[in-house]
Parts: structure tokens; C-alpha cells; sequence
């Protein structure tokens, strides 16, 4: 599953014949300069996709196993362009961040918004670029942001399934570009706009490594 021009595209790979054969292709998006898909996500139960772009608007589709184009189920209240999105391991909450430098939870059953989350370091604002589930513990779902202003700090932080921050840091007077989270769910690397990159250990948010460019 990836993102082309204002839409998404789903490709088989076969390993045996070292091919890609396209399965499906279907429009996401209606506005933008150009119109633009940024992020296409699968639910972990394969049931649904959730994409998001230059539009603003973070719509669900009923995945059909993507085997063809998916129907879509929900479109979702529009804000500003949509950065990134995942699903909760049980399906039951979709988040994303936008340029509004919100994160918002959706309930994927009815497309309704049913939590804005903001974050702020030293008293001021910094917007939320990305989001990642992290695995549960103990019951318990959390999910990882990452801050970035314009021209920094890039931060951390780990919320709980009420939005609540249960642990936050600062990782570098300089904005990031990305992140990764291990599939464990232990490390999470935070690449910065200077080329360097910094890992950190989650839950508790020590840093392991800096690797300045």
C-alpha cells in the first residue's frame, strides 16, 4: 500500500519472480496544490485503510482484503493538511496530526473526532508531526508524538489512551524530519533537520545515542 499523486496504490509483491503486479488504484484526495495523498495506513486487522493529504480531510475505507479498489466508509471532519496516521493495535482508534499541529483521535466506526490533543514545551506551543502505537502493556494503550516547531525544539512524548501525557522530552534544540519505532517498541530513532540522529529507549525515554552529521 503506498501513496501516487492524489491517491493510493496496492502492489503484490512475489518474491519467486522478483515482481511487483498492481492490484487496485482509487483517488483520495480533492483539493491542494496539487492534490496530494501524504500517508495511506492499514488497520493491524486488515479491515480497514485510512489515507490522508492536501485536502485535510482523513477518510476511511472498508479494505475488501485489497484485492480491489477499497469503498469508502467515512469521511472525516475537514481540518488542515493531514501529516501522518495510525491505527491503535485494536483497531478501535485512528489518530493523526495535521498542520493545524494537532493530534486527533477518530473512532473508525462512525468517522466522528472524539479527542484534540495538543503539546507544549516551556509554556509554548509545538505543533505534533507524527504518531506511533506503541505495543500495550499491561493492558494498557499508549501511543508516542513527535513535536517539531519550524525552527525547533524537536520533543517526545508518550500519551495514554485518554491523551494524557505520561512522559515527555526534549531531544534536540533543532526540528526533526522523522522517526522510526522499532517493532519491539523499545527504541524509537529521531532524525533531525542538521542529517544527525538521536535513539531513544521507550517507555522511559532515555537516550541511548546521538549521532551528530
Amino acid at each position: 500500500l503506498g501513496c501516487v499523486g492524489r491517491g493510493c496504490k496496492v502492489l503484490q509483491l512475489s518474491v519467486e519472480k522478483n515482481t511487483l503486479t498492481e492490484v487496485c488504484e482509487w483517488e483520495t484526495e480533492e483539493t491542494g496544490k496539487p492534490p496530494s495523498t501524504n500517508v495511506a495506513r492499514c488497520s493491524p486487522n486488515g479491515h480497514l485503510v485510512a489515507t490522508g493529504g492536501t485536502d485535510g480531510i482523513v477518510r476511511i475505507f472498508e479494505a475488501a482484503k485489497l484485492q480491489s479498489s477499497p469503498v469508502l466508509k467515512h469521511s472525516c471532519a475537514k481540518n488542515d493538511e493531514v501529516l501522518d496516521l495510525e491505527f491503535s493495535p485494536d483497531n478501535k482508534v485512528l489518530a493523526s496530526c495535521d498542520r493545524t499541529g494537532l493530534c486527533r483521535l477518530w473512532d473508525p466506526s462512525t468517522g466522528e473526532e472524539t479527542k484534540s490533543i495538543d503539546f507544549k514545551h516551556a509554556g509554548t506551543a509545538v505543533a505534533i508531526r507524527a504518531i506511533r502505537y506503541l505495543p500495550p502493556q499491561e493492558g494498557q494503550q499508549h501511543f508516542l508524538c513527535a513535536m517539531s516547531a519550524p525552527r525547533g525544539p524537536a520533543c517526545l512524548a508518550i500519551y495514554n489512551a485518554d491523551g494524557n501525557v505520561v512522559k515527555d522530552v526534549k531531544v534536540h534544540d533543532k526540528p526533526l524530519t522523522a522517526i522510526a519505532v522499532d517493532k519491539t517498541g523499545q527504541t524509537v530513532c529521531v532524525n533531525l533537520v542538521t542529517g544527525g540522529k538521536c535513539l531513544y529507549s521507550l517507555p522511559n525515554m532515555r537516550c541511548l545515542k546521538k549521532a551528530e552529521n
